[in-house]
């Protein structure tokens, strides 16, 4: 699949389990680095070292396994790192990001049941706006190159504005 996502022209491969013989990707991708590929998971010895191997996008989940903070995620930028050294791959190619739930809320009882419905604990960024962006911040600092908002409890568009004046802009 890498190669008919960054090569020009056709593929060609032959593995254990499938073969492409002349393949072609159409229509071809408008980005002249090729589609990139997003690897999900905190597994490291098969989903950072798979990550390693083929993908372009590290993507942390910020609850699953253990909790995301800054020293995990340093932790997991360094077993990467290892990976990468391991199958011969330059570590900076490799964009990393954290899915974090965000909730901005000043109601502790709301913030509390959203983190405790979804035993989110220290992998979310819920609660009051400034300890919000003190959370990413962290993150950020910690070695992400950037944040995938989830899990927002709403469908009220005035919400995601508000996350976006309140939180987002300061990091833009």
């Amino acid at each position: 699949m890498r190669s008919l996502f960054h090569k020009d022209g056709n593929s060609h491969f032959e593995g254990s389990y499938y073969k492409l013989d002349d393949a072609p990707m159409s229509p071809r991708n408008f980005d002249a680095n090729g589609i990139q590929i997003l690897v999900g998971g905190t597994g490291e010895k098969r989903t950072l070292r798979t990550l390693a191997k083929y993908g372009d996008i590290m993507n942390l989940d910020g609850w699953s396994g253990v909790p995301m903070t800054a020293e995990t995620l340093r932790h997991k930028i360094n077993v990467l790192n290892a990976h990468c050294e391991q199958v011969g791959r330059d570590p900076s190619d490799i964009t990393h990001t954290v899915l974090m739930p965000t909730m901005v809320s000043d109601d502790k009882e709301k913030v509390a049941a959203f983190v405790n419905g979804r035993r989110l604990g220290l992998g979310s960024a819920t609660g009051p706006k400034n300890y919000v962006i003190d959370r990413i911040g962290e993150i950020i600092d910690a070695g992400a190159d950037g944040i995938m908002i989830g899990g927002i409890p709403t469908d009220n568009s005035e919400d995601y504005e508000q996350l976006a004046e309140d939180v987002l802009s300061h990091f833009s």
